[in-house]
């Protein structure tokens, strides 16, 4: 086996087994004079068929490549490196790279062309054009702004900034500022006040690379806004943002309202188009004494008293359906069964289309109402410690009082009571032990008394009987020298605690000392005086030297 059957051997051996490409040798002309297995699969072609063929014959960017030109000028040694696409048998094309060399034996050149198929680095290449052609669709049409900052690390942490690297169109419309002013400056360059903690924020996303979903307030602009932030590379971060003002907004008006509807004193109740319960508030439950969970998903007839008849009822709806809205009294009933008279506001809701879509009914509890206004007015007539009369209520009484004794001869006498020693009692107790006095005192008073007659207290330890209809001054002498008796007697108060007070009483009589309530009053008051003057535990009548002082 001579050496050059050796190198033909091991020559055939490197391009057709150990060659992943295709290979062609051709001479100047063009003219294929040897190719290797690889070159007769990819092309379809048998290594007889290709041997008779030339370079142009499956190049088809032969001339645009100035092939010949090119083989003139190559020397020995060096390569040229070109892209093409070859054609199949079949007449289907694909890319390709070409490296070229020179092989010169003797007075021949031949050319040696390594052909690599690059069908899957151009559709890489195209996919890669594609999608940064769609990005860039997206980053520029994007409702969200998109910016990218690199941090600007510093010693102090407080001081970390960032530095805007990149910005969609969007930004300019959520920040107000032009992109062209922005990339390139840092944070705190154009936001002097930005808080270091909305910074140090970005900048940990970009350091440690974990993504964050949240909203931010950022006051510099005086919006919220909802942010996604992401590492793009080591030491930048990426955000998409938004503003959500109008949602924060939004929140903190329904939020505002939910506590309005649960706290309102009216009774708020929301239906749906058949009448059927969605929401309830506290105050609606209160007036009818089912629980919100009662009252879901039942018809408001339940609450029906039948004190009303029907065509009520049709009234009602048809004001509501033609008018949008109803108000007026109702009866109801409780859960308890009890009945009771309501004002009730209804409206409907529509949607768009003009469609109701819920009912709402805003509901006044007229019974309790009225207890309570019935209340205030005792109030204003009467003292809170004892329940008495007050001075008001007493002045009116005493008018009445005088009126009926100038109309049937009667007689009428005011007693004007002070107690003895009570303030001793305050200090030395305190004023729950005194007020606990007070109250016992009206009721051993009251004791003594006659239906008709009228016992008030006028403030402090003062209290005013009003005698009506008396037969003569002795009637009110006996009852001034009981009440004396009675209230000298010792208190037991709860605390078990003994305490012994006196009274002294002023005493007017009507209508020989006058007929004017107030007046009356007064002079009552002046005798009491005197009473206390001459040593308590006694009364005075009204003198007509009194009178005449008067």
């Amino acid at each position: 086996m001579d050496a050059q059957f050796l190198h033909q051997n091991l020559y055939r051996s490197l391009v057709d087994e150990a060659m992943p490409d295709a290979v062609f040798v051709h001479d100047e002309k063009g003219r294929f004079v040897d190719v290797n297995v690889k070159a007769c699969t990819s092309l379809g072609y048998s290594r007889d068929e290709l041997l008779a063929m030339h370079v142009p014959d499956i190049e088809l960017d032969f001339e645009s490549l100035q092939a010949t030109t090119m083989w003139a000028r190559m020397q020995p040694g060096h390569s040229e490196v070109l892209r093409g696409r070859h054609r199949r048998k079949d007449g289907t094309c694909f890319p390709v790279e070409l490296h070229i060399a020179l092989l010169k034996t003797d007075d021949t050149r031949l050319y040696l062309a390594v052909a690599h198929d690059t069908s899957a680095w151009v559709a890489q290449e195209e996919a890669l054009r594609k999608s940064e052609a769609e990005f860039r669709r997206l980053f520029d049409t994007m409702s969200e702004g998109y910016c990218v900052y690199e941090v600007i690390d510093s010693a102090d942490s407080e001081r970390v900034d960032l530095r805007y690297l990149m910005a969609n169109p969007a930004f300019e419309s959520h920040t107000g500022r032009k992109r062209e002013d922005v990339i390139g400056c840092t944070v705190r360059s154009l936001y002097p006040d930005v808080e270091s903690a909305w910074i140090a924020r970005l900048a940990a996303v970009a350091l440690d690379g974990e993504s964050t979903h949240y909203q931010s307030y950022f006051a510099p602009l005086g919006r919220w806004f909802e942010l996604i932030a992401f590492q793009t590379q080591p030491m930048q971060v990426g955000i998409v943002f938004f503003d959500v003002t109008e949602r924060k907004r939004l929140e903190q008006r329904l939020r505002m309202q939910a506590q309005v509807f649960d706290n309102i004193e009216e009774g708020i109740v929301i239906t749906d188009s058949k009448g059927l319960v969605v929401d309830a508030n506290p105050s609606f439950e209160r007036i009818t004494e089912y629980s919100r969970e009662e009252l879901l998903g039942r018809n408001l007839k339940l609450l029906k008293s039948g004190k009303q008849e029907d065509g009520f009822y049709q009234d009602m709806w048809r004001s509501i359906l033609e008018k949008g809205s109803w108000s007026g009294e109702i009866w109801n009933r409780r859960k308890s069964g009890d009945i009771f008279l309501q004002w009730e506001s209804i409206t409907c809701l529509r949607d768009a289309a003009g469609e109701i879509k819920n009912y709402i009914g805003v509901a006044i509890d007229l019974s309790r109402m009225r207890h309570a206004r019935s209340e205030l007015e005792r109030l204003a007539h009467h003292d809170a410690l004892t329940g008495l009369p007050n001075r008001l209520a007493l002045l009116t009484s005493l008018a009445a009082a005088v009126e009926r004794t100038r109309r049937f001869a009667k007689l009428g006498a005011v007693l004007f009571m002070d107690l003895d020693h009570f303030k001793e009692v305050n200090d030395t107790l305190g004023h729950a032990c005194g007020d606990e006095l007070l109250q016992s005192v009206a009721q051993r008073v009251r004791g003594r008394l006659r239906d008709i007659d009228i016992l008030a207290r006028l403030g402090g330890d003062e209290f005013v009987v009003l005698l009506a209809d008396l037969a003569n001054r002795s009637a009110a002498v006996k009852v001034a020298e009981d009440l004396v008796a009675q209230l000298g007697c010792p208190f037991v108060l709860g605390n078990g605690e003994t305490v012994q007070v006196g009274i002294s009483i002023g005493i007017a009589m009507f209508p020989e000392d006058g007929v004017d309530p107030a007046k009356l009053l007064k002079q009552a008051d002046h005798a009491l005086y005197i009473a206390k003057r001459e040593g308590r535990g006694c009364y005075r009548f009204v003198t007509h030297q009194d009178n005449n002082q008067k």
